[in-house]
């Protein structure tokens, strides 16, 4: 009897410190990311000045003219529509199955395909760009558009629709963390520094085309990365995904 109460008690504590780490690195995404947005609205410079970087007067931004760049933006809407395509393709054929998800690889797939419809897809498109009128900078008086300036959290711009906080392809190109986190322990280091490379070349890219400012890409990453770790914590209980 004893032996048999041993185990889940030992198998218990290093379940609860994965799940302590995980409250953790919520909570300090979450600090952050209110950190920089009191930071980034008390400074609105900033903004102006980093996107001021890729502009030529008269020119506009002329990096969007860039073929490398543009084939950049072309793969940062193409690769996550493809992904999207076979995960809708797998849960569907899953469910056609008819049966529940009950393995670590449903849960997986759920927790993957759950990170792309509420971080880029809910929160992202459906409520934020659509809802927030803040002007993309080619379209604002500071850089040779007829829209007003206005700082990042304000909605009530003179932007209609699509606009420009917070960025949807950076949060296309942050939500890619979710296979990072169901990658095997060998590999995901390696992936999640590959995903911090493309998520940061996209973001980078979205600027220089006068497209978004410093605070769109910064906070549409974070915000996604945030709702990854909280879908990890509902959906992968915890466990290890290989």
């Amino acid at each position: 009897m004893q032996t048999v109460l041993m185990l889940p008690l030992g198998l218990g504590r290093p379940a609860r410190a994965i799940s302590e780490t995980l409250g953790w690195q919520i909570a300090a995404l979450f600090a952050l990311q209110v950190l920089f947005s009191i930071a980034i609205i008390l400074h609105p410079q900033i903004d102006a000045q980093l996107s001021g970087t890729f502009y030529r007067a008269g020119i506009g931004f002329p990096l969007s003219h860039d073929i490398y760049l543009q084939t950049l933006r072309w793969l940062g809407r193409a690769v996550p529509a493809a992904v999207v395509v076979s995960l809708v393709g797998l849960v569907v054929w899953r469910i056609a199955r008819c049966r529940p998800f009950e393995t670590m690889t449903d849960r997986a797939l759920a927790f993957v395909a759950a990170s792309f419809a509420i971080g880029p897809g809910l929160i992202v498109n459906v409520i934020l760009k659509s809802h927030w009128g803040r002007s993309r900078p080619l379209a604002t008086d500071l850089f040779g558009g007829s829209e007003h300036f206005t700082v990042a959290w304000w909605p009530w711009g003179e932007c209609a629709s699509n606009c420009s906080f917070v960025s949807g392809e950076a949060s296309t190109a942050a939500v890619f963390m979710a296979f990072a986190v169901v990658a095997h322990a060998h590999h995901r280091k390696k992936l999640a520094l590959a995903v911090t490379v493309w998520m940061i070349a996209i973001s980078w890219n979205r600027m220089a085309f006068g497209a978004h400012y410093f605070s769109d890409v910064v906070l549409s990453c974070l915000l996604t990365i945030t709702v990854v770790l909280v879908l990890k914590a509902l959906i992968l209980r915890n466990e290890p995904a290989a």
